[in-house]
């Protein structure tokens, strides 16, 4: 019996389009309900966006930033020798007209933008199929990563992995300048970009060998990448920090002391390497790191990750990504939590497309981007009810809940004591939770600090107050109210301020 003919009838193009802009707008505010309502609430924190923000701060001055904030640093050393992220000073304009919020609106515009690319790239890839492109993005937004890194703060890799998308559309269009250009500001976005984009490229070219064009640019972009990564890490940060400071963020002792060793050990040792991919590889006893690796493994295939493995061009795309989560001495980096899974979405993306494209019959199709975006959509939602990283709070991301949306501590009267007792150009040592906003000036740290400073603005809350104990900032606070040095400006609604008597 034949389909009625209203059934059989294609969904007009415009109606799909609708249909898009109206799930890009959904999600748009769902994510803002996140990011943005954490921060109005106080739970951003010193690290990283209170670094961030101070950061921004000197880039819109046209100074370099010599980062008071990480102990490390000790304001004389230039936050690029953290991380290479110069990406950043292109946003910093924004800080006047968004101030302390301007990253995390550059990192909420980011995801949608990102969204955008890979709807024309659906377009370019599988012309005169909306209701693909439809589907495509709503499993790209609904990736559980997303949700994940706008709960906490802000970082250069989610808006450089939504460059991505814009990235693989130049190379099939063929723009090889814009390709290029792409490039670039994803090596600029953070040193390990670099790196990724190396293994981005090379999967492209092996995806297309037989089409030397495109194989050429993919493999000059590859040969780029790798030179950039070598300076960026020999040549650049250890200028960056003028000799005082070993880089901070290679942490795999699994592997080895340091990168040549980590490779020798993976070359040496596949079987050993490819178990610490799911193992618990670190000593001692701990509910949380237990089946951590396979809670971001159930997600990532959930999401339509198993479609990365019908090529070997996106396995390779995602060595590194899988490397730096895994191999970590960090277990929060092999966790679903944080920003550590964001790198997963553009290729899941890619190989999305190109496995629809290769499928014989369009029921086929329909089928599987069923399937991938509620996979994704689900495994969204249940990361955020699964939701508990060590010292962050579920609240953080479960806007569903009235604890999103309330704090335990009166919030507005914190920020009017803060603005009245505070002057901008005094130097500050003040607890994580406050330093966001508190970071557009020169001395700012993290409380408690061997930094001098002229004013302490401490939060007595439930959050934990890092890196102290509860007892320990209870204790401080005890001895600093009566302290002859420190006179008690504000006591009030869990805040204490004070000011050095004599500075």
């Amino acid at each position: 019996m034949p389909l009625p003919e209203f059934l059989r009838r294609r969904l007009p193009s415009s109606f799909i389009d609708g249909l898009a802009l109206t799930t890009a707008l959904l999600f748009s505010l769902w994510y803002a309900a996140i990011s943005f309502v954490n921060h109005h609430l106080l739970r951003t924190f010193a690290y990283d966006l209170g670094i961030k923000n101070q950061a921004i701060w000197d880039y819109a001055h046209f100074r370099w930033n010599y980062n008071s904030i990480m102990a490390e640093l000790n304001g004389e050393i230039n936050v690029l020798a953290n991380h290479f992220e110069p990406v950043i000073a292109l946003f910093s304009p924004l800080y006047w007209v968004f101030g302390h919020y301007t990253l995390l609106v550059v990192q909420w515009a980011a995801v949608l933008f990102g969204g955008r690319g890979l709807w024309l790239l659906f377009q370019e890839r599988l012309p005169g199929k909306p209701l693909y492109a439809l589907l495509g993005i709503t499993a790209f937004y609904s990736f559980f990563g997303i949700f994940s890194a706008l709960a906490f703060d802000f970082h250069s890799n989610v808006v450089a992995a939504m460059f991505v998308p814009w990235l693989f559309l130049a190379f099939y269009r063929k723009q090889h300048l814009a390709f290029f250009v792409w490039g670039l500001l994803i090596l600029f976005s953070k040193e390990n970009m670099a790196l990724w984009l190396v293994f981005l490229a090379l999967g492209l070219a092996l995806n297309h060998l037989k089409d030397s064009p495109l194989r050429n640019k993919a493999l000059q972009l590859a040969g780029l990448s790798a030179l950039c990564f070598l300076l960026i890490m020999k040549v650049f940060m250890p200028g960056f920090a003028n000799g005082q400071l070993e880089y901070l963020h290679f942490k795999y002792s699994a592997l080895g002391p340091n990168m040549g060793a980590a490779l020798a050990f993976v070359l040496q040792h596949p079987i050993d390497t490819l178990s610490l991919l799911f193992e618990n590889h670190l000593p001692g006893p701990s509910s949380y790191r237990e089946g951590l690796k396979w809670s971001t493994w159930g997600l990532f295939l959930l999401s339509g990750g198993w479609l990365v493995f019908t090529r070997p061009a996106f396995i390779l795309m995602l060595l590194p990504i899988w490397g730096q989560k895994m191999f970590s001495d960090d277990p929060n980096k092999w966790s679903p939590f944080f920003q550590y899974s964001i790198e997963f979405l553009p290729v899941i993306s890619l190989a999305l497309i190109e496995t629809l494209r290769r499928l014989p019959q369009r029921w086929l199709g329909n089928f599987m981007l069923l399937l991938v975006a509620s996979g994704s959509l689900f495994s969204g939602i249940h990361s955020i009810y699964m939701y508990r990283p060590q010292a962050f709070m579920p609240q953080a991301i479960q806007v569903f809940r009235p604890s999103h949306w309330q704090r335990e501590v009166p919030v507005k009267s914190i920020k009017m004591a803060l603005k009245r007792h505070i002057p901008d150009s005094a130097s500050v040592a003040a607890s994580s939770t406050l330093i966001p906003r508190l970071a557009m000036r020169r001395r700012i740290f993290s409380y408690p600090s061997r930094q001098p400073s002229e004013y302490l603005a401490l939060l007595k809350d439930k959050e934990s107050p890092y890196p102290l104990s509860h007892q320990a900032f209870n204790d401080s606070i005890s001895n600093l109210l009566g302290s002859p040095n420190w006179e008690c400006l504000h006591r009030q609604d869990s805040l204490f301020i004070f000011r050095r008597r004599v500075y």
